[in-house]
C-alpha cells in the first residue's frame, strides 16, 4: 500500500466519533454533509485500518475492481461528515474491531486510491506492523 502523507493522530470520543483534520478535509475536498464510503480491513497484513473516500468516488469505481471485490476488506456503508469535520464509526465496527474511547487513530493518505486511511493504533496492530516491517507479511 502506498502512503504519501501523514495528517496526524486523533482519538475516538465517547460517541464513537473521530475528527478528520482540517488539512485532510481540504486536500480531499471533504465538506460538511458529504457522504463518505467506509471500508474496513484494508491493510494487506492487518485488519486494523479503515478507508474513507467520497461517495461519488466509490460509485465511480467499476464493480470488477479489486477494491469492490475483495475477501480482505469489507464495504460498511456511508458515514456523514458533520459540520466540525467529525464522523461516527458505526457501533458494530467499534465492537468488532475493539475500538474504544481514547483509542488513537493515525490519519494518512493513500495515493493509489486517493482516499484517507484510518489506521488503528492498538498494541496488537503496532506489533503486527513492526513485525511486517522486519520480517515481511505473514
Amino acid at each position: 500500500m502506498s502512503l504519501n502523507k501523514f495528517y496526524g493522530v486523533v482519538k475516538v470520543n465517547s460517541r464513537g466519533q473521530i475528527g478528520i483534520p482540517k488539512q485532510t478535509r481540504e486536500d480531499f475536498n471533504f465538506s460538511s454533509g458529504d457522504n463518505l464510503a467506509l471500508l474496513v480491513g484494508v491493510l494487506p497484513h492487518s485488519k486494523d485500518a479503515m478507508m474513507l473516500m467520497k461517495a461519488e468516488e466509490w460509485y465511480a469505481i467499476p464493480e470488477s475492481a479489486p477494491i469492490k471485490n475483495s475477501k480482505n476488506h469489507e464495504f460498511i456503508g456511508f458515514v456523514k461528515l458533520a459540520e466540525r469535520g467529525q464522523i461516527v464509526i458505526p457501533k458494530k465496527i467499534r465492537s468488532q474491531y475493539g475500538i474504544e474511547v481514547g483509542l488513537q487513530i493515525l490519519i494518512l493518505s493513500h495515493d493509489k486510491t486517493h482516499s484517507v486511511l484510518l489506521a488503528l493504533l492498538n498494541q496488537e496492530s503496532l506489533g503486527k506492523w513492526a513485525a511486517n516491517m522486519i520480517e515481511g507479511p505473514e
